[in-house]
């Protein structure tokens, strides 16, 4: 059954049905939509996006997933559907499933959200710290190498000795919106802080160092999927699917903020003499050269182990995926044991076994959206053009994976 475009979106404007995103691509996921009434969710598959069929479309398939209100609307489903005519009837003849959508929860902190479990008063008061001279303070967006930068980092100050087993990395380079101001500021000098804050939120001083670490956006959204089901309690997402973890990632609605807003705050500041800028893949492609442009970056006091070569051989080790994957208590509270574990992969285009070609192609929307989308895109030549070709190919991998 074939519809005009223009009919097709009449019909949804008449029955007061708000369907998103729908030139975007193949498959538009399942969004909530809502009529006085009545609110359902939908899924509708289109042979191709309305910016290249502006003449017809064809609706393949449309399925009723369930009532997103509290009580159930199942007899109310024809009259409801009834209301977009015979047009697309489809809707009758598909099987529905009462699946709704999942979301991750979080801790709204006046519209900044983060882990179920952080608390407010550590978030107030970190905004209110005053950075010194002597901080070093590592920011990332969450999933784009922090644990690893926080481990680099350790190791140089101690010479390359690991970690103890009975020590957590948060106390000692601590998460400063999570533990707040008091925390950090009875910790011994130099301090070393962890934040997810977008710059303008950040701790300043002109003479405190600030490594800033990043990751491509589709390495990073998959990760931050495992790492969000991975933790039922901050998040009671242990049931979501990555399919719903990209409409949450993609429209910037997660824990921390949005990536590219996050990215696009610190893109102006990295050139400053007092910030360090690395790439997730920066590091994986040489490890050794990125503790040495750490260690140097921290000078002649604090980094001097990178220029004893024993010293240097045993934090390159110590900071690997492999000595990473040991004693994971270090890094993290324990997962339950049918989760990946926090360090799971440490790969670069593990993305390529959770996006479809729909959700790449959404992707590569976000980053074109951006300000700062040259620059985007000269961190990661390789990895983007590999996007646009997955995109052009509608590859559809099985997520097998998840």
């Amino acid at each position: 059954m074939s519809l005009r475009a223009a009919e097709l979106l009449k019909l949804l404007a008449r029955a007061k049905l708000t369907l998103l995103d729908v030139g975007a691509a193949r498959e538009c996921p399942a969004r909530t939509v809502n009529d006085r009434d009545v609110g359902v969710l939908i899924r509708i598959e289109l042979a191709e996006s309305l910016a290249e069929c502006d003449d017809e479309l064809v609706a393949e398939g449309v399925q009723f997933l369930g009532a997103v209100q509290r009580q159930r609307y199942d007899g109310s489903i024809d009259r409801v559907f009834d209301k977009l005519s015979h047009g697309v009837f489809l809707l009758k003849r598909v099987p529905y499933d009462t699946t709704m959508r999942r979301r991750p929860t979080y801790t709204d902190h006046d519209g900044f959200r983060m882990p179920k479990g952080f608390p407010v008063a550590g978030f107030v008061s970190s905004l209110t710290y005053q950075a010194r001279a002597a901080d070093v303070l590592i920011s990332t967006y969450p999933k784009c190498g922090t644990t690893w930068m926080q481990n680099i980092v350790w190791l140089i100050l101690n010479r390359g000795e690991p970690l103890a087993v009975t020590t957590k990395m948060t106390d000692v380079i601590p998460h400063l919106e999570e533990v707040g101001r008091a925390f950090v500021e009875a910790l011994p000098e130099p301090r070393v802080i962890k934040t997810h804050l977008p710059f303008g939120l950040c701790p300043r001083h002109p003479e405190m160092k600030v490594i800033y670490v990043t990751r491509n956006p589709f390495d990073c959204a998959v990760s931050f999927y495992h790492h969000t089901r991975g933790f039922p309690r901050h998040y009671d997402f242990s049931e979501g699917t990555f399919d719903d973890y990209f409409e949450c990632f993609v429209a910037g609605e997660v824990d921390f903020g949005d990536y590219f807003d996050n990215i696009g705050s610190w893109l102006d500041e990295i050139d400053a003499p007092n910030c360090l800028f690395l790439t997730y893949e920066q590091m994986k492609a040489d490890p050794r050269a990125a503790v040495v442009a750490v260690g140097e970056f921290l000078g002649p006091q604090l980094g001097a182990a990178v220029g004893d070569d024993a010293a240097l051989d045993r934090i390159v080790a110590h900071s690997s995926f492999d000595a990473m994957r040991k004693d994971q208590l270090r890094w993290a509270s324990k997962r339950p044991d049918d989760m990946p574990e926090f360090v799971r992969k440490g790969v670069i285009g593990d993305w390529a076994n959770h996006f479809s070609s729909a959700q790449v192609r959404r992707m590569l929307a976000r980053l074109a959206d951006s300000p700062h989308a040259a620059r985007l895109r000269a961190l990661w030549p390789e990895i983007i053009q590999g996007a646009e070709s997955f995109a052009a190919a509608g590859s559809d991998p099985r997520h097998s994976t998840q």
